[in-house]
């Protein structure tokens, strides 16, 4: 899979979950989506949770900038796209709540 379709794939399952994000009154939790060559599958990684999405964005923000710094000295290298969601959607499977 190219880094494009990738890429896609995931900005699909961010634009999807867009508007449930914005409707929650919950906890927010920062996971990272990313390509696993091996197991040919998205792997997903726990990075932080946060009272509001306010706090999460900016902690993706933050942490995004640093993803491009890593990016621009190697663009080979994908690292994956960060993501907020509510605490009551689990990324890992398709259609999973809490």
């Amino acid at each position: 899979m190219t880094t494009a379709a990738k890429v896609a794939v995931v900005m699909l399952t961010t634009l999807t979950l867009a508007p449930m994000q914005s409707r929650a009154a919950c906890a927010w939790v920062l996971w990272l989506t990313s390509w696993d060559d091996k197991t040919k599958e998205y792997q997903y990684r726990y990075r932080g949770a946060f009272s509001t999405k306010s706090e999460c964005d900016d902690d993706a923000a933050f942490r995004n900038r640093n993803i491009k710094r890593e990016s621009d000295r190697d663009p080979s290298l994908y690292i994956g796209v960060l993501t907020c969601v509510p605490d009551t959607i689990d990324p890992r499977e398709k259609g999973a709540t809490r």
